[in-house]
């Protein structure tokens, strides 16, 4: 995901740079920058955790000892 966000952020860098940047070498050579960064991490596809994991200590996040799921009361308001 983070590599087809990079080269989006490159395919639209490319008409600015080349209208306004159009003799600046640095500008190109950052936008084919972005564009490598993005290729290289969609081919690599680092192992990022798909799921964040909350860390309560010995209790759960809903305060029960298992951690299990409680539904939570109404409170009649």
């Amino acid at each position: 995901m983070a590599g087809c966000l990079l080269l989006t952020v490159a395919a639209g860098w490319v008409p600015l740079v080349a209208r306004f940047y159009s003799g600046a070498g640095f500008a190109a050579k950052a936008v084919a920058m972005v564009a490598a960064a993005g290729a290289l991490v969609i081919m690599l596809r680092p192992p990022l955790p798909v799921q964040a994991r909350l860390d309560t200590g010995s209790y759960g996040v809903f305060g029960r000892k298992d951690g299990k799921l409680e539904m939570m009361q109404d409170l009649g308001t």
